[in-house]
């Protein structure tokens, strides 16, 4: 009675469980031993089936090494089964509408594969990646095999390396296992042979599938072992033979001579033959392959390895290991690695944007005639990143790029960019840069000062501000009918540019006696102040580590708080955490948004701000302007410049929100601090 309920017990416990494997041993009437074997097929999460567990159960008959019969069953319905045919296993899934299982097969020899390919749709009946839940199981000691199981600790430590989750193994044709595996949100497959590399696995694997091994001879690999000298090729003539049949593309009858001679370390084949595998050129495409030929003749110092290596680490974006076999195949002089390091100052991978740093990797890259750095560097002249915008410049090197290749079609891509830039007909200038509301009455009370900082000498440029400027001042002196002799325009100003301009306005509203009204614009570069959490304008002579090379937003409202005005309206395209328009920062050192404290107007001073905080005040690519100096201007010319401070701030903030969300999918938030002598009257102030 006790072995009963301990029995019961466990059974129980099982199928709580989920147990994943059953043995039980027949002799048949003719002497024959079977194994009855019951595994469960783990479904992954990239295929959402409406089940828990698929169960494929079997008879395996030992003495012939073959799987008589198969069944499956869904969930813990073991009583009922069914043929493990197609349509069979379809039932069996009860799978979504969207998804259909197509097949699920034995392998004959000591282990039994059991595959499911889902090949899904949407509802559209549009065709989605297919999925595959795979199971490798051990019908010799009855259990599923892991990856401890198969692999030898070397290729399990170099599978580490590459990563990835979700690791499943199968067999699908004989000789060969696939390890499937989820990275970067794909699923990747690599591919082993048990022939050409039996050093991948382990010894009690090899053992159980070599009855089914069903492959062609082959030359025997040492993938992982570095030869030593004493086993290099003597033979000069043999040695060259597969690299040298490599180099004219027969890449067919050049592959048996590669791996013998990559076996044997010369690091040309070796280069060869990665190259082969990771371009899938003559073989397979596989990327383990590939890196397990690169590492040993990039070690070697062969040049072309070691650039294909920082390429196959660049894709795993491990851009730290990249960026080092890139210098060292930079330090040999090769113009593609010059290109690859160029990009990863640009992009910021792995390292700090550095723009100088990248147009001198690019320049030395061009001048080996690598056609992809002569369309970076045409980038470059062309937004401004590390040094002076250049259409012209930035021309010529699409240019250049394009008589290496005329097929280059990101360049002329590029290339018609910048025409429609230069294009004085491009349509963002007819919908708001050109068609302006045209006041006829002038306003001679109102003075404007319009500050465009874009070119630094030191720091990089400023999208489109110069731009921001230039526009905003035509809608002062048409729109809102400023007089030529009110308005003061600086285009990339230093620091004594910037103090001149305010001194002006300071004389202009002064000779008005208090009934003057005026407004300060500004596009360009803010700083903070670490220590004090203070804001600054930037000249374009300044530094974005010294302040006091700065101008102090501070001593702005001190200065602008005691002239003498009706209202004195400020508006700041800028953000002072610390980053710049394209949300990276300024100053490498720091490397996190600083939060400054706010400043607060004095006077009749009101300041609309682009962005609050540590956020930061980002570009309109596709119009060329600072998104809240766009949203600005649009008010502008939807009002005919006849709008309350109230609405315009209403307007602009809540249009900044929803553009900065819908472009960029990040926040920023325009603000607006009066001084505390207007109270909310300020809300009542018209532009014109």
């Amino acid at each position: 009675m006790m072995r009963r309920i301990v029995l019961i017990l466990i059974l129980m416990f099982l199928s709580v469980v989920g147990y994943a494997q059953l043995r039980e041993t027949y002799v048949g009437v003719k002497g024959k031993e079977y194994t009855s074997f019951r595994a469960t097929l783990p479904m992954t999460n990239d295929v959402p089936l409406k089940l828990d567990l698929l169960i494929a159960k079997g008879l395996f008959d030992v003495q012939n090494m073959k799987v008589r019969d198969a069944y499956v069953a869904y969930k813990k319905q073991y009583d009922n089964l069914l043929p493990a045919t197609k349509d069979n296993v379809v039932k069996a899934g009860k799978c979504h509408h969207d998804f259909k299982l197509t097949w699920l097969s034995f392998e004959k020899g000591c282990y039994a594969s059991v595959i499911v390919e889902a090949k899904r749709t949407n509802s559209k009946g549009e065709k989605l990646r297919n999925r595959k839940s795979c199971l490798l199981y051990d019908l010799k000691h009855d259990k599923p095999l892991r990856m401890e199981d198969v692999f030898s600790p070397r290729t399990l430590t170099e599978i580490n390396q590459i990563g990835g989750t979700k690791h499943q193994i199968y067999i699908e044709k004989p000789g060969y296992l696939v390890l499937q595996f989820l990275q970067d949100n794909e699923m990747k497959q690599a591919e082993f042979s048990f022939v050409q590399n039996k050093n991948a696995f382990s010894s009690s694997f090899l053992e159980l599938i070599e009855p089914s091994l069903n492959t062609p001879d082959a030359t025997e690999g040492t993938l992982e072992k570095e030869p030593a000298k004493d086993e290099q090729v003597k033979d000069a003539s043999d040695t060259q033979m597969g690299y040298m049949l490599f180099s004219n593309k027969d890449y067919k009858n050049a592959l048996p001579y590669l791996q013998k001679e990559a076996a044997q370390g010369y690091d040309k084949s070796q280069y060869a033959l990665g190259w082969m595998y990771w371009t899938g050129t003559g073989v397979d495409k596989n990327s383990l392959h590939a890196y397990r030929w690169f590492e040993p003749s990039a070690k070697q110092g062969n040049v072309y390895a070691q650039y294909c290596l920082a390429q196959w680490y660049d894709k795993g974006k491990n851009y730290e290991k990249a960026r080092e076999w890139c210098e060292k195949a930079a330090e040999k002089d090769l113009g593609l690695a010059y290109n690859l390091l160029g990009t990863y100052y640009h992009n910021g991978r792995g390292v700090n944007k550095d723009y100088k740093k990248a147009m001198e990797l690019y320049l030395k890259a061009a001048d080996k005639g690598v056609i992809y750095a002569m369309g970076n560097i045409g980038i470059l002249y062309q937004k401004g990143l590390g040094v002076k915008r250049d259409y012209a410049q930035a021309e010529e090197w699409y240019r250049k790029a394009l008589k290496k290749d005329p097929k280059y079609e990101s360049i002329k891509k590029q290339l018609a960019e910048l025409e429609e830039l230069q294009n004085p007909q491009r349509l963002v200038e007819a919908s708001l840069d050109k068609q302006l509301s045209s006041s006829k009455k002038v306003n001679k009370n109102l003075f404007a000062v319009i500050i465009g900082n874009e070119q630094y000498e030191e720091e990089s440029a400023v999208p489109y501000a110069e731009n921001d400027a230039k526009v905003m001042k035509n809608y002062c002196l048409q729109t809102l009918g400023i007089s030529e002799e009110h308005l003061r325009y600086v285009a990339n100003g230093g620091y004594n540019d910037l103090r001149r301009a305010v001194n002006w306005l300071r004389q202009g509203l002064e000779s008005y006696e208090g009934e003057g009204t005026a407004i300060f614009y500004y596009a360009g570069h803010g700083i903070p102040d670490k220590s004090q959490k203070s804001a600054y304008l930037l000249p374009v002579d300044g530094d974005a580590g010294d302040v006091s090379s700065a101008y102090s937003l501070d001593e702005l409202y001190r200065v602008l708080g005691k002239m003498p005005a009706r209202s004195i309206i400020v508006f700041l395209d800028a953000c002072f955490s610390g980053t710049k328009r394209d949300g990276t920062m300024m100053d490498s050192a720091r490397g996190v948004a600083i939060k400054v404290k706010k400043e607060s107007p004095q006077g009749n001073v009101i300041v609309f701000s682009a962005a609050q905080g540590d956020e930061t005040a980002y570009p309109y690519e596709s119009q060329r302007h600072g998104m809240f100096t766009y949203c600005l201007l649009q008010k502008l010319q939807e009002s005919k410049g006849k709008v309350t401070l109230g609405e315009l701030s209403d307007y602009v903030t809540r249009e900044v929100k929803r553009l900065s969300f819908d472009k960029n999918k990040r926040s920023q938030t325009p603000t607006v601090n009066a001084s505390p002598a207007l109270g909310d009257s300020w809300k009542q102030i018209k532009l014109r």
